[in-house]
């Protein structure tokens, strides 16, 4: 066996696994999403009959969607701005030399701390 082939065979061997893992759990989801998007379902999910593009129509076509919508985009512009500069503000507070810092600062990093510990004991 030449060195390219074996070499190729050693990088297929090695992204296999990965590749595999990567299809089930992104490209199957998509297209099972695609593929019951188009089709009508019982209560159990369970598919009853295929109804093409309808089921977009009647989402794009609804005051509803167009509502729902309009108050995410509000949520979002409201909450992502407010966490972000309260994030900032902590931030720039843990940085300072001020008298019981050190405590702030380890009770700011605990959560991260017991998460990591509690995933090791498990």
């Amino acid at each position: 066996m030449t060195s390219v082939k074996y070499n190729f065979v050693i990088l297929v061997m090695f992204l296999f696994p990965s590749l595999l893992l990567f299809a089930t759990f992104l490209f199957y989801p998509i297209f099972q999403t695609i593929y019951l998007s188009m089709h009508e379902t019982d209560p159990r999910g369970r598919v009853a009959a295929f109804v093409g593009f309808d089921n977009f129509t009647a989402i794009f076509t609804s005051e509803r969607f167009y509502q729902s919508l309009g108050v995410t985009g509000l949520f979002t512009l409201l909450t992502v701005p407010t966490v972000i500069a309260i994030a900032l503000l902590l931030a720039a507070f843990t940085h300072n030399q001020l008298k019981g810092m050190r405590i702030f600062q380890f009770i700011y990093s605990l959560p991260v701390v017991l998460s990591v510990g509690t995933s090791a004991v498990i």
